[in-house]
């Protein structure tokens, strides 16, 4: 099997989220944005023609392959609630799709890895619903930044001076990958438990551009309005990876 492409790599910049693992999406999203998170997805995934093999760094601090094949991806099938098949507009990214199965295997065999929190939400997968900084430090190898993702305010005004450090410290840093996470309440444009994938921090008019996996669309916030409406944020500097 052979590392996959930089081509391939830049599709998950804009990749669209079918089930409800915004967690998975946009923090893999992210990694694409940084060259040292390239390098960890191309450590990580390895292909061979359809099929795939996954590598979780940390799997209760061991690293562990899970093999992906075609016909396991072409049964993951997006379903309604009738459990009747959905047409899908926009093709499902066959690399995202990959790490979708590979969470599917990783939680049956470690069922712990799905906080119970997010086990008593309904789903049709059991890698939907999960928390972003435990995707990546399991994906990664390396414990992210984490700011008030576990807390319980539903703002990151108290974090506030920690918020504008980093932000002001990613408009500097081209190899830094975060997200923004909402929490139980909508908030304009921005839906509720739905994670973020920051795209661009500008420093001069204290604006930052954010891409919903979701609606395929990206949005503009001024630092004040993030800090506002956001509950947390998490990733990594470019330092932070080995």
């Amino acid at each position: 099997m052979k590392p996959i492409s930089l081509k391939e790599i830049a599709t998950l910049g804009t990749a669209k989220q079918h089930f409800c693992d915004c967690y998975l999406v946009s923090t893999i999203s992210a990694l694409s944005q940084s060259k040292k998170g390239t390098r960890i997805l191309q450590n990580n995934i390895l292909r061979d023609a359809d099929n795939f093999k996954i590598n979780f760094k940390n799997i209760n601090g061991n690293s562990e392959d899970y093999f992906v094949s075609q016909k396991e991806m072409d049964n993951l099938i997006l379903v309604d609630q009738f459990v009747n098949p959905i047409k899908i507009e926009v093709p499902h990214n066959p690399l995202i799709k990959a790490i979708e199965v590979a969470m599917n295997k990783m939680i049956k065999r470690h069922p712990l890895k799905k906080s119970f929190f997010n086990r008593l939400v309904r789903c049709d997968e059991s890698f939907e619903y999960n928390r972003p900084s435990r995707f990546l430090e399991m994906f990664t190898g390396i414990k992210p930044i984490a700011i008030n993702e576990s807390g319980i305010r539903m703002t990151l005004k108290k974090k506030k001076s920690e918020v504008l450090e980093i932000l002001t410290k990613i408009a500097r840093d081209k190899d830094s990958a975060f997200i923004f996470g909402t929490g139980a309440r909508s908030i304009g444009k921005l839906n509720s438990w739905h994670c973020y994938t920051i795209n661009d921090v500008g420093p001069a008019k204290k604006i930052i551009t954010v891409y919903d996996h979701r609606k395929t669309s990206e949005m503009q916030l001024s630092f004040e309005d993030a800090i506002n409406k956001f509950k947390f944020i998490t990733g990594y500097f470019g330092e932070n990876f080995k």
